[in-house]
């Protein structure tokens, strides 16, 4: 019959000097198979100012989000957006009148298109600069035309921008050789093989 460990209470199977491995690993790590070594405190983020905590995501001694920007950029503050930086680059955006893209350098969706917070609300920065250009939009129905095509690369210029039909901006893709169905790229021939239900246009 196996015995129970010496230590008071404890219920464990001993396997070494009357002891269960836990209390055993305690008397050679501490001297007393009874002591528990007080747990350390979270390390804090090595950014001053930021409370958060490194955790198992961090390192280098930083929060997860400021690791990832050392990552990314060599620096832990490094990619950081100043506060009015975005609403300047669209006021020169809308202002702009040079033939060449304007890439926005901030936030993007999954399809590449440049994304701004407006009041609150997370906004298409194209439809925002367009709005400020071209007017109100005509309907709930329109949608943002990119003469230079380059919508999902990010381009805001308002020189590239103005508001069209649906029809439109899929006819103005497949021009530009950027709409896809179920993902692929398509040229308008390869389109029309394809049932109109079955169409998923990414403009």
């Amino acid at each position: 019959m196996s015995k129970e460990c010496a230590v008071g209470g404890c219920l464990k199977e001993a396997v070494s000097r009357g002891m269960c491995s836990a209390h055993y690993h305690r008397l050679m790590r501490y001297g007393d198979p009874e002591f528990v070594p007080p747990r350390k405190p979270p390390s804090i983020c090595a950014v001053d100012g930021c409370t958060s905590q490194v955790g198992r995501s961090g390192g280098r001694g930083f929060c997860r989000k400021h690791y990832k920007r050392l990552l990314d950029h060599g620096d832990p503050l490094g990619g950081g957006t100043g506060k009015g930086d975005v609403i300047a680059f669209l006021d020169a955006a809308i202002n702009r009148t040079e033939d060449e893209c304007l890439i926005f350098p901030f936030a993007r969706d999954s399809y590449g298109y440049a994304r701004v917070n407006i009041g609150g609300n997370n906004t298409p920065a194209h439809s925002y600069v367009c709005e400020k250009v071209k007017g109100q939009k005509p309907s709930p129905l329109h949608e943002v035309l990119h003469s230079c095509g380059n919508g999902a690369n990010g381009c805001v210029s308002g020189n590239h921008l103005s508001w069209g039909t649906r029809k439109e901006n899929v006819a103005d893709a497949i021009e530009h050789g950027t709409a896809k169905f179920w993902g692929r790229p398509c040229t308008g021939a390869a389109n029309d093989n394809v049932p109109a239900s079955e169409r998923s246009v990414a403009v």
